[in-house]
């Protein structure tokens, strides 16, 4: 997972980028990256605040698709979302 966008050495540079208020918002339909994921951002001193195993099924807002997120959705798949802070 060390070419992910969740990876450690990606997190450092999002810290760098981010502003004081930024958040970073991350989505996938892979379960083993979600949770991957989760961890390299607690590592990485990041606050998790918003996160769901079901984005469909939950109350939070999901204002932008992608056309594979749109059909995983249809097809029953679940979407896995966070919502972090530093």
């Amino acid at each position: 997972f060390e070419k992910r966008l969740t990876y450690r050495s990606y997190l450092k540079i999002y810290q760098r980028l981010l502003k004081p208020s930024g958040t970073l918002q991350f989505k996938t339909d892979n379960e083993r990256l979600f949770d991957f994921s989760v961890s390299e951002l607690k590592h990485s001193g990041f606050t998790i605040f918003e996160h769901t195993r079901n984005l469909a099924a939950s109350e939070i807002e999901n204002k932008y698709t992608t056309e594979y997120e749109t059909r995983f959705m249809e097809q029953g798949f679940p979407i896995f979302y966070l919502k972090a802070k530093i």
